[in-house]
């Protein structure tokens, strides 16, 4: 992710705009048979899925291949409309442009014109890090709702994709109700963050995690842990821009609330 920013920051709008189109589906197509294999084990036929975050739909199409229904949220207006018609075709995809928070109303969604999947509800949080130069030039006021509108509207989900730009902890906050399984993104210079999600995650019920490194499609511990070996795991890595997804799955018992998880 590191070589991608600084990529990014070098070429032109212009440029990053012409090139995108030609590259990440060439990118994707090459590592889908890594993300089916990944997600083989936490998603089956039937199941339902929600993709939180949805961007141009490469999740989406990795849970459809395995046989999944979707619901696809994304809350960026012009990427929804891609969605729309990428899948609009198909009985088992939902596409819903809106963005999913604590509580259901309206939000502002910040947008990067140097990155046209990169928008963020958290933009404080996000000039932390990588991206703390990147200009955020455009604003959208977009509807959100509730993890728990969503259960309510659509069922419960066998397994939940979060990938939100620094709102992962705001979106977990509206759940009321332990998941399957569910995944989010977790970068080292918001360790705060991914925190907070695994506190509430045993707030609502036993569970075990492990992690995927950023592009690597590949759980990296055989055996699922506990929240705080999982912490222990990832400060072991030496690699200060360590990024990827924790992955999460539910006992469906209601555990003892967890007085601390550090990493």
């Amino acid at each position: 992710m590191l070589l991608r920013t600084r990529i990014s920051k070098l070429l032109p709008v212009s440029l990053r705009r012409w090139l995108r189109p030609l590259v990440v589906p060439g990118l994707y197509r090459l590592e889908r048979p890594r993300m089916e294999r990944l997600y083989r084990q936490l998603v089956a036929p039937g199941d339902l899925v929600f993709d939180l975050g949805a961007a141009e739909g490469y999740h989406t199409a990795t849970f459809l291949a395995l046989g999944a229904r979707v619901v696809s949220v994304e809350p960026q207006p012009r990427l929804a409309e891609r969605l729309r018609s990428r899948f609009g075709h198909e009985p088992r995809v939902t596409v819903l442009a809106r963005g999913v928070a604590e509580r259901a109303g309206v939000l502002e969604l910040h947008l990067s014109r140097g990155d046209p999947e990169l928008a963020t509800f958290a933009v404080e949080l996000m000039r932390r890090g990588r991206y703390a130069d990147r200009r955020w030039e455009e604003r959208v006021p977009v509807p959100v709702v509730t993890l728990e509108d969503l259960i309510r509207d659509h069922g419960p989900p066998a397994f939940v994709k979060i990938d939100v730009e620094g709102y992962e902890a705001r979106v977990l906050a509206g759940l009321e109700q332990p998941l399957a399984g569910l995944c989010f993104e977790y970068t080292r210079e918001h360790e705060d963050q991914a925190c907070e999600c695994l506190r509430r995650l045993l707030e609502l019920g036993r569970a075990h995690f492990n992690f995927s490194p950023y592009r690597r499609w590949a759980l990296i511990s055989q055996h699922w842990l506990e929240a705080e070996a999982l912490a222990a795991l990832l400060a072991a890595s030496p690699d200060r821009w360590l990024s990827g997804d924790i992955f999460a799955r539910s006992e469906g018992k209601k555990g003892e609330p967890s007085s601390r998880v550090d990493f």
